[in-house]
């Protein structure tokens, strides 16, 4: 039997991406014949992905199974639309476009076209939310409650294992015992962090001066990250915040692993693996209560529903200074962490295989 995953791009060190390459991994583990096709793919992993005009003719084998993986509008959803196999959708969820109107028209436009276009893909044989939260607004948009199933995204925990620290990098950071905030993910809208920064500035200002914020992540909306940036200035933070854009996976471990606070002020997350990578790497984390982040924090963590800027960067003092609630915070995260390990997606992928009667080479495994 031969399974096709489908993606308009891939790329090393995307969430989707890594998530893709493991379920390969786990597909042919199995005794499936397995394949990835992407329109775009990075070359230093474009070896082991296919073209995505080679799929079409791929398709009209009934007993074969098509897995499309939808984070944005793209033609190839007409690929699964029309495919005569049986159709698994993976949903990584969307922003809203609203949180793009004002600052970039483009991007806000792809993000109506592409919710509106998810309640076409409703004709499936199962559709796999990676968090509960975006399971259900596949059901909110028509799909089939009793045919949809929960299967977290997979993390390459051992790679993270196995990764050098970048120590230049290390003795920056740990210089004259500075608390380091940290935050990860594209300079976006959603993320509303304006609100870092000002939040930081209250704590820089009125408890902690030898402070630092790392904002981690792709400036592509150029408008909004001026505009981060702007405020920065204005608040006289120029020295004490970073924008480090991009950064390679050892990079991004050592900022993990340096920092004293993970901080996420976000208004809509599907998912967001940093909370993940937070609870690994054992950085506590101070994140608002909203979308996805309750669910993918479950017991761990401090979460906030509304944003006091002195009560809040207090609290992220406690978080900080005090050892014993400290070290229970990073203990329950741990405990989190377990519901996300390999194993644990692993079994929840099988589950969802099973659910639409692909049985016979699992149960032999």
């Amino acid at each position: 039997m031969r399974i096709y995953q489908l993606v308009p791009s891939m790329a090393p060190g995307d969430a989707t991406s890594n998530h893709i390459l493991e379920i390969d991994k786990r597909l042919t583990k199995w005794g499936f014949e397995s394949h990835i096709f992407a329109q775009h793919a990075s070359p230093k992993i474009e070896k082991k992905i296919r073209p995505l005009a080679e799929i079409r003719p791929l398709l009209n084998q009934k007993n074969d199974l098509l897995i499309y993986h939808y984070n944005l509008f793209h033609f190839s959803a007409h690929l699964f639309q029309t495919a005569k196999c049986r159709r698994i959708l993976i949903y990584h969820n969307i922003t809203p476009a609203h949180f793009y109107t004002e600052w970039d028209k483009s991007n806000a436009k792809n993000c109506r076209l592409g919710r509106f276009s998810l309640q076409r893909l409703q004709q499936c044989d199962l559709a796999i939310g990676d968090s509960d939260f975006n399971r259900q607004e596949l059901v909110e948009v028509g799909f089939d409650a009793a045919k949809t199933a929960v299967v977290p995204i997979f993390l390459p925990l051992d790679e993270w294992l196995a990764l050098p620290i970048d120590t230049i990098l290390q003795k920056k950071m740990r210089k004259s015992n500075t608390t380091n905030w940290l935050t990860v993910g594209r300079i976006a809208p959603n993320k509303a962090l304006e609100e870092v920064v000002r939040l930081f500035h209250v704590y820089k200002t009125q408890i902690n001066p030898d402070a630092h914020l790392y904002l981690i992540g792709s400036q592509s909306i150029k408008s909004y990250s001026q505009e981060i940036k702007n405020l920065v200035d204005s608040l006289d933070l120029m020295t004490h915040v970073t924008f480090p854009g991009r950064v390679s996976d050892s990079q991004l471990k050592t900022y993990y692993q340096n920092a004293d606070l993970y901080i996420s002020t976000s208004y809509h997350e599907g998912f967001c693996v940093p909370l993940i990578e937070s609870m690994f790497f054992g950085l506590p984390i101070l994140a608002r209560n909203a979308t996805a982040i309750p669910e993918t924090l479950g017991q761990s963590g401090i979460l906030f529903n509304h944003l006091g800027y002195l009560e809040t960067a207090e609290m992220a003092h406690l978080m900080i200074t005090d050892t014993t609630l400290r070290q229970q915070i990073i203990s329950t995260q741990k405990e989190r962490l377990q519901a996300f390990l390999p194993n644990a997606a692993e079994a929840r992928l099988q589950e969802a295989l099973q659910q639409i009667g692909i049985l016979s080479i699992l149960e032999s495994t």
